[in-house]
């Protein structure tokens, strides 16, 4: 068995459950000893961006497994649903009056659609059987900064392999809170901070909650997953592990399940490759040229 998971998994139950559909997790916060709430920098905590995501969940079919039967009317039991959820992201660039965020592609890039199974008696007292349920998803997705003003969101680019995510907002309110990203990785044992929004605990403007964690470096995988002795809980996703200089080289995705003080993140190469595809400032034309020019060739 896989002896971790993401932070944050959309399960959906069968129907007697549809009214009660939970996110799981799979480490426990009991405290970190080296927290530090009275920051300096390079923490930046105002670069931190709530991200909040409403998924309307809507049943829209149902067949029976196996034969194709139509069993529409079971959908009449599913009635709509939204679940409102929680990740971490931080400001990483501002650029032709956009904001981009980064964070997990787990917390902003969820299907248009997903199914689940509901297994039922027959109706001529045979063997039970399963409804296939095709639900459809739509997704808002928004980032509240450390003012507590909201900045409805899309998605820019995403990589779910690597479990990493930017999206946009229009404004520049980014400005002055943008946290670069590391050239390279550190050595293992280096010291690194994580800023993060476990269970949501969030409190904009001044003074505010903002938690700190601090931890080190371990070591990476072959499966690209890069170790820190942080703790993680749901919310926490997203949220940018640091180095010592302040540069972003992780993005938290998962934790070790019943071990509460690793968390996994994504390559620092796969928020590059993200990084790198962010537009370039639009060039600003000097007015009196464009005059010139529409003047001499007439467009």
């Amino acid at each position: 068995m896989d002896p971790y998971r993401r932070i944050k998994s959309l399960s959906l139950f069968v129907f007697f459950a549809w009214t009660s559909i939970i996110l799981t997790s799979c480490a426990t916060l009991s405290g970190c000893a080296s927290c530090n709430l009275s920051y300096t920098q390079p923490y930046k905590p105002p670069s931190f961006a709530l991200i909040q995501v409403s998924l309307k969940l809507e049943p829209t079919k149902c067949v029976v497994a196996g034969t194709g039967e139509d069993c529409a009317g079971l959908l009449t039991m599913l009635p709509p649903k939204t679940i409102d959820t929680r990740g971490s992201g931080t400001v990483v660039k501002v650029v032709n009056d956009k904001t981009y965020v980064l964070t997990a592609d787990h917390v902003c890039n969820h299907p248009s659609e997903s199914s689940f199974n509901i297994p039922m008696n027959s109706r001529d007292g045979g063997p039970p059987i399963v409804a296939h349920i095709t639900v459809k998803q739509t997704s808002t997705i928004t980032a509240v900064d450390g003012e507590g003003i909201s900045h409805v969101s899309t998605v820019h680019a995403t990589d779910n392999l690597n479990d990493v995510c930017l999206i946009k907002s229009d404004g520049a309110w980014g400005s002055d809170r943008v946290v670069p990203v590391a050239e390279d990785m550190p050595k293992v044992g280096s010291r690194v901070y994580n800023i993060a929004a476990p269970f949501g605990i969030f409190s904009p403007g001044d003074p505010g909650v903002k938690l700190h964690f601090e931890g080190r470096y371990s070591g990476s995988d072959a499966r690209g997953n890069y170790f820190y002795t942080l703790p993680a809980r749901p919310g926490s996703s997203g949220s940018s592990v640091l180095n010592e200089d302040g540069e972003i080289i992780g993005i938290v995705h998962s934790a070790m399940i019943n071990f509460e003080h690793v968390a996994l993140a994504s390559s620092l190469t796969s928020i590059q490759s993200l990084m790198a595809t962010i537009p370039k400032p639009e060039e600003k034309v000097d007015a009196h040229k464009k005059a010139m020019h529409h003047l001499v060739f007439g467009f």
